[in-house]
């Protein structure tokens, strides 16, 4: 009865923990949407999911695209029949939280597998579950990238307890989320060789290849669109010395040292995560060096499980090295959070903060502007809930994350040339309009440059 009630209490405070997250991370997701601080990636994601359940299969009618010629997220089909049934941005937000609380339940029960004792696995799993890497990409918009996560943490956790059926659901799974998921795939498998346990091996690297041989004959364009866009030899020389040694490359590596005390790469599970840090460290954009964002949000739980693995063997070896590394495992997270969370820099007047975009790219914004500003922005979200869903609409990339489940929208950076009162409303921030505004204003004669001068973050003009 004893230890009946001790196994009780201790998954009690577990899924309290987790609990805790998901609604603390829904919530505050919904106050930074509700701040008119969401953008593009939400609604390109949410008008994908609003789209397909209404008969437009993965079609992007914003920038007018077949989504799987971009990402292959097939991962999404899951999520139909919930945001058939609740189409809610609230959904979105809601299922990213969740993803992670699954990742971290998984976390916990890899650690009580490699018998640490209850504390030491609540302490890893709190750790991981609030890191700045999960929060940061909790509330950076919404990506469906985040489903890899708890995927591949079950994979990992099935196949130690030998669980094959589970692990090989668990592994197709983590493919389907997105196109290049399937080179982390491989390298898991290459990990179980390395451990000598080809059976495994076997049945994974069969799993990845099988999977890429799909998505190369029936969406190569996933790959060669990827690879034109993001590592081009245009401008910005791919693999020039110089470029991979500045600033933002050494932050990028030096936060994947710093996080975990670079205890993780002792342990051969590291090896897992070369596809996606080449895949970020490699690439033109400056937002893949960012290793706070969904672009390396896998990499860090692969990161995070092979510390777990680097620390038991510490403890097998001698207990005072184990609580030495214990200890610096969590000064160190504490100090790159510190630094993450924006305690320690301060750019352009705000305190830059988790919820703004990644310190490293110099964009900075302010936890002000995502709880006491609340107030000031809640009467356009009154406003927009006002527009009939009926109704077709222009507009900008950050205003488009707000109708995402509207019947017909455009996006005026790529669309505005049609003909005459075609849309029934444009909607933009102040700063858009203004640029636009010689251009509505010919498709537009009602507009005049009052409606400039009312000094509103977001204009909302009925034609």
């Amino acid at each position: 009865i004893n230890l009946i009630m001790k196994t009780k209490f201790k998954l009690i405070i577990i899924l309290a923990v987790l609990i805790i997250h998901i609604f603390l991370m829904t919530g505050l997701s919904m106050i930074k949407h509700y701040n008119l601080l969401s953008d593009f990636d939400l609604s390109q994601n949410e008008r994908i999911v609003h789209n397909s359940i209404n008969g437009d299969f993965f079609y992007f009618d914003i920038d007018n695209s077949e989504h799987l010629g971009i990402h292959v997220n097939l991962i999404y089909i899951f999520i139909f029949p919930f945001y058939f049934l609740f189409p809610k941005t609230m959904l979105l937000f809601f299922l990213q939280s969740l993803s992670f609380a699954i990742g971290a339940f998984f976390i916990y029960k890899i650690c009580q597998k490699k018998k640490f004792q209850f504390y030491q696995s609540l302490i890893i799993t709190i750790l991981y579950l609030f890191s700045a890497n999960n929060f940061f990409v909790n509330l950076e918009e919404f990506h469906p990238v985040v489903f890899a996560v708890p995927f591949l943490i079950m994979s990992i956790y099935f196949s130690f307890s030998k669980n094959i059926k589970f692990m090989i659901l668990a592994m197709i799974g983590f493919i389907l989320v997105k196109e290049n998921m399937v080179f982390t795939l491989f390298f898991i498998g290459i990990y179980f060789l390395i451990m000598k346990r080809k059976r495994l091996f076997v049945i994974t690297s069969t799993i990845a290849i099988i999977y890429f041989i799909i998505l190369i004959s029936f969406f190569p364009s996933s790959y060669l669109s990827f690879l034109n866009e993001r590592y081009s030899f245009e401008n910005k020389p791919f693999l020039d010395l110089k470029l991979m040694t500045d600033e933002t490359h050494l932050n990028y590596f030096s936060s994947i040292i710093i996080s975990t005390a670079i205890i993780s790469l002792l342990n051969p599970l590291s090896i897992v995560g070369i596809p996606i840090f080449f895949q970020n460290y490699l690439s033109n954009e400056g937002f893949q060096h960012c290793f706070l964002g969904h672009h390396s949000i896998v990499l860090f739980s692969i990161l995070f499980i092979s510390l777990i693995f680097a620390l038991k063997k510490t403890q097998k070896y001698n207990k005072t090295i184990f609580k030495i590394s214990f200890i610096l495992f969590i000064f160190c997270l504490i100090i790159f959070n510190i630094k993450a969370y924006g305690l320690t820099k301060e750019i352009n007047n705000y305190q830059n903060t988790i919820f703004s975009n990644c310190i490293i790219n110099e964009r900075s914004g302010s936890n002000l502007l995502l709880i006491f500003k609340l107030k000031d922005n809640i009467n356009y979200i009154q406003e927009f809930n006002n527009i009939p869903k009926d109704k077709k609409l222009l507009l900008g990339s950050m205003t488009a994350s707000y109708f995402s489940n509207y019947k017909e929208i455009a996006n005026i950076n790529i669309d505005y040339n049609k003909e005459k009162n075609y849309y029934d409303y444009i909607i933009l921030s102040q700063d858009v309009f203004k640029g636009y505004f010689p251009i509505l204003k010919e498709l537009y004669p009602g507009l005049t440059e009052n409606i400039l001068e009312e000094n509103k973050k977001i204009i909302i003009y009925s034609t």
